[in-house]
């Protein structure tokens, strides 16, 4: 029977688990802002759990390529660049940069985080950091 945890896992996972081809580097740099960060326009849900946190990201029409990934301080960056179908008479889709900036609620452990696109969504899974490494910051 599914948990919550286990239906929240596979909608940051983007349904599934994703193969190494599939996989998006997530970058992190040690010093970065401090406290809010947010803004943007790609709609996004995170979930905290007891050991990680669980992200899904919009992102229709983006293609893995076009994805960046970034944790600076305690703040997550996610650009992506979605390309049009070209010139048409009418047209409401959005194209061009798209991005969102959150402030994440813990720290991650940066050597297993895991970043995937799936059918147009970003899943993240974000280990937190263990105990020590949090003290120690």
């Amino acid at each position: 029977m599914d948990t919550i945890e286990q239906r929240k896992r596979s909608a940051a996972t983007a349904g599934g688990h994703a193969h190494d081809r599939d996989r998006i580097p997530v970058t992190f740099r040690e010093e970065g802002p401090v406290g809010k960060c947010d803004s943007g326009s790609i709609p996004i849900n995170l979930y905290e759990t007891e050991d990680e946190l669980l992200i899904s990201a919009e992102l229709p029409g983006a293609e893995r390529r076009d994805v960046k990934v970034r944790v600076e301080g305690d703040c997550l960056s996610i650009r992506a660049t979605k390309h049009g179908e070209g010139r048409g008479t009418f047209a409401r889709r959005i194209r061009g940069e798209l991005s969102r900036r959150v402030t994440l609620p813990a720290e991650v452990d940066r050597y297993e985080a895991v970043a995937s696109v799936d059918r147009g969504i970003l899943g993240l899974v974000l280990p937190k950091a263990p105990p020590i490494a949090r003290r120690q910051s």
